[in-house]
C-alpha cells in the first residue's frame, strides 16, 4: 500500500516505510528518500487503512505503545513525526487531524493524497537519504 501526492511527487511506501520525494538543491531537483521508524511506519499504515474514520488515542496507545511507560507522550511524538513527513506534500497537513479529547482521523483526500495498492516502482532507494 502506498500514499502518493501527484503535485509534489511524494511517494510513501507504507509496507517498506520508505518516503521518496524530490527536493531542490541549488535550484536543481534532487531525488531524496527517508526511512521511517518501524513504529511510525506501522502507525501511519494503520491510520491509512482506517482512512476517514475516527480512531481513539487509547486504542492507538495500546496497540502501538503498550511497551512504553508514557504511552500518551509516545503517541503524540509519533504523530508529530508522521506530520513532518506529510508536510512534504501539504504544508497544512490537513489529512491528519487531532480530534481533541478523543483521538485522530486520517483522510488522504484532504491533502490530495491517493491511496494506491500497486507496489512502488522501486522498493530500493534511488538516491541518497536526505536530511529530514
Amino acid at each position: 500500500m502506498r500514499l502518493f501526492h501527484r503535485q509534489s511527487g511524494l511517494d510513501i511506501d507504507l509496507t517498506a516505510g520508505l518516503i521518496q520525494y524530490t527536493a531542490r538543491a541549488g535550484g536543481m531537483p534532487v531525488q531524496c528518500w527517508i526511512k521511517m521508524s518501524r513504529r511510525d511506519g506501522e502507525l501511519l499504515h494503520y491510520l491509512v487503512r482506517q482512512n476517514g474514520k475516527l480512531v481513539s488515542k487509547e486504542l492507538l496507545q495500546q496497540q502501538f505503545f503498550a511497551d512504553r511507560k508514557n504511552r500518551a507522550a509516545a503517541l503524540i511524538y509519533s504523530i508529530w513525526q508522521i506530520r513532518q513527513y506529510l508536510l512534504i506534500a501539504d504544508m497544512q497537513c490537513d489529512c491528519l487531524r487531532t480530534i481533541h479529547g478523543y483521538g485522530y482521523r486520517f483522510d488522504a483526500q484532504l491533502s490530495g493524497l491517493e491511496i494506491l495498492t500497486t507496489p512502488a516502482v522501486s522498493a530500493t532507494p534511488l538516491a541518497e537519504p536526505c536530511a529530514g
